[in-house]
């Protein structure tokens, strides 16, 4: 056990491990950066500057991409895995605070704490396709990819909303429905 070396100053929020090329990304999310770390030496080899307070971060192990919810932002920082890079900024809704991928469906699924929503973001194109209406400052997130099924932990209204897709042609996501 130990630390990682050359570890940054950031308060660290969000940690999600890529477990096909065993690196560890880390949300710094007082300097706006994600800290990249080789689990394999438990060094830093890089950091990316990311957007306005990164709080979490969510791999898609298909693609080598990397989303970060930039809660300040109210975006998302599409960072290029391989090239340590970002690639691209989505808008969203107010303050993003964590994410989830569900690589089969090729969609991130993002908590909007100030929107009271989950928008949808379509991984080829980096365009949110759906903005669901959710429980109140929604927080946490999870896919269960088997089932079909989203669910989001609302800490206002102390519930959770079940969000249902379904695929109607070529894998692509198609419709969401609320279901509690």
């Amino acid at each position: 056990m130990g630390s990682a070396t050359n570890a940054s100053t950031g308060v660290p929020t969000g940690i999600a491990v890529d477990p096909s090329t065993n690196m560890v990304y880390v949300t710094e999310f007082g300097i706006n950066s994600l800290t990249v770390i080789n689990a394999s030496t438990n060094t830093v080899v890089a950091n990316v500057p990311v957007g306005n307070y990164p709080y979490a971060v969510a791999v898609n192990p298909l693609t080598d991409m990397l989303y970060v919810a930039d809660f300040n932002d109210n975006s998302v920082s599409v960072v290029n895995a391989s090239a340590n890079a970002v690639v691209d900024t989505v808008p969203v809704g107010s303050s993003p605070i964590d994410l989830s991928v569900d690589p089969s469906l090729s969609v991130v699924y993002v908590t909007d704490w100030g929107s009271n929503s989950t928008s949808v973001i379509d991984c080829s194109t980096n365009v949110v396709i759906a903005d669901v209406p959710v429980g109140g400052l929604p927080m946490g997130i999870a896919v269960d990819p088997n089932g079909g099924l989203v669910y989001v932990g609302n800490t206002r209204s102390g519930s959770v909303s079940v969000i249902s897709t379904y695929s109607v042609s070529d894998n692509w996501l198609r419709s969401l429905h609320r279901v509690v």
